[in-house]
């Protein structure tokens, strides 16, 4: 028999058996009630006359919390913001998508190592991640979903990539370049993927490449300072390029002091 009852200043209200509950009913309806296995549920909870802290619940029994415009079935933390009001993404090495139309196909970003923003003019950072050769590659015409052990997997055609040793790759941008003294001790006034400069003899001159070119297909064109003279490029390696400085008269070569030698390839 189920009974209510007072003791020590305790109102103990028992519905006897098992599988009974407590019930609070309003004007015969009921609007709350107790299982034997301890739930508590209600038609309504007046959030404003809520106090205290609340126990663990789980998210996937919660609902009508959620922000207009947002959905999430994440089963572990994946934004973070901490007392600093950083906001942390923990996408465990996967993807950080921008997203056209909920396409998957339109993956901007993927097992990035930093992707920093800052507002004090010393911060703003974008890393490739170490694991793919730590370069930034920009594709266009990508349709393939990037995945998580495969950073590089796309179908596109990488327009443009900017690699860990400063050089930008592509068809339009030069791979190396540089601006010498070809007189006297050789000396290199500036360069890009240019690691020394190899005085072979009067007017003759090996640029060798910090980073060796995929093949020997790549364009190199000179220019020189000189009035009556002409600069050619001898033979090309994967690892440097032989030019030359001839002057037309004298059909020999003599050292030139201004050499300029630009190389366009992969």
């Amino acid at each position: 028999m189920s009974t209510i009852k007072s003791s020590a200043e305790n109102l103990t209200l028992n519905a006897d058996g098992s599988g009974n509950d407590i019930k609070f009913q309003s004007n015969g309806v009921e609007k709350a009630s107790i299982s034997d296995a301890g739930l508590f549920t209600s038609t309504t909870i007046d959030a404003t006359k809520l106090t205290g802290n609340l126990p663990a619940i789980s998210g996937a029994a919660l609902t009508g919390v959620g922000v207009d415009g947002i959905t999430s079935s994440a089963d572990a933390t994946a934004i973070n913001i901490d007392s600093s009001e950083n906001v942390n993404i923990v996408n465990g090495g996967k993807y950080l998508r921008f997203a056209y139309n909920n396409s998957n196909s339109h993956s901007a970003f993927q097992g990035w190592k930093h992707l920093q923003f800052g507002n004090n003019g010393a911060n703003y950072i974008i890393g490739g991640n170490t694991a793919t050769g730590g370069s930034l590659k920009f594709v266009v015409n990508n349709t393939v979903e990037m995945s998580s052990d495969n950073a590089n997997s796309h179908d596109g055609t990488v327009s443009l990539e900017l690699r860990a040793d400063g050089r930008a790759t592509s068809q339009f941008t030069a791979n190396a370049w540089v601006n010498f003294n070809g007189e006297g001790t050789v000396a290199i006034r500036d360069s890009h993927n240019c690691s020394s400069i190899y005085d072979e003899g009067s007017g003759d001159y090996y640029m060798n490449f910090s980073n060796n070119m995929a093949n020997t297909d790549y364009a190199a064109f000179t220019s020189h300072y000189e009035g009556d003279r002409s600069s050619v490029v001898h033979t090309r390696a994967v690892g440097s390029v032989r030019v030359q400085h001839w002057q037309y008269a004298a059909s020999g070569k003599y050292d030139a002091g201004h050499f300029y030698v630009l190389v366009f390839g992969d």
